[in-house]
């Protein structure tokens, strides 16, 4: 693998803070702080079937919230697909089951009873930090910030 570089690889080197409205931290990395080893942070489950590729289906989790995993990771711990981490698109739970979505096909087929950790997702909203984690004073974001429409605002006297 070879990688080439200019002379102006240098400038982009992040200097100091972005300034954002989300937040800039990883989940449960040294900027959030959150637990990842809390409750309910992680789960293990065995997969019951696969559809479309992408649609993994398991045993409800009746405690968890419908999207609970949403932006967190899925990874296989038995089976062929043993390793193999992918990212969560969607969670929700029917008829009974937990089906989950994930962003790319596996490279072996699905078999009953696959172990699996699902960990819990963050969208990188203050509002998100505030009521799913209770973690807003670690929030790594700027959300009152002013959008970029600001500067297009004119002062004006009032509706007449």
């Amino acid at each position: 693998t070879v990688e080439l570089r200019g002379l102006t690889e240098k400038l982009n080197k992040n200097m100091g803070r972005n300034y954002q409205k989300n937040c800039s931290a990883v989940l449960g990395g040294v900027g959030c702080r959150f637990d990842l080893s809390s409750p309910n942070a992680t789960v293990q489950v065995s997969a019951k079937r696969i559809e479309k590729e992408t649609v993994i289906f398991m045993d409800d989790l009746p405690d968890l919230e419908q999207e609970w995993f949403v932006h967190g990771a899925l990874e296989f711990v038995s089976g062929e697909n043993f390793g193999q981490k992918l990212s969560i698109l969607g969670d929700k739970s029917i008829n009974n089951e937990r089906r989950v979505i994930v962003n790319q096909e596996l490279p072996y087929p699905i078999t009953h009873g696959d172990q699996l950790i699902l960990t819990v997702g963050c969208d990188k909203m203050i509002t998100t930090c505030r009521d799913k984690f209770q973690n807003v004073a670690n929030f790594q974001g700027f959300p009152y910030i002013p959008g970029e429409d600001w500067m297009m605002a004119v002062p004006s006297r009032g509706v007449k």
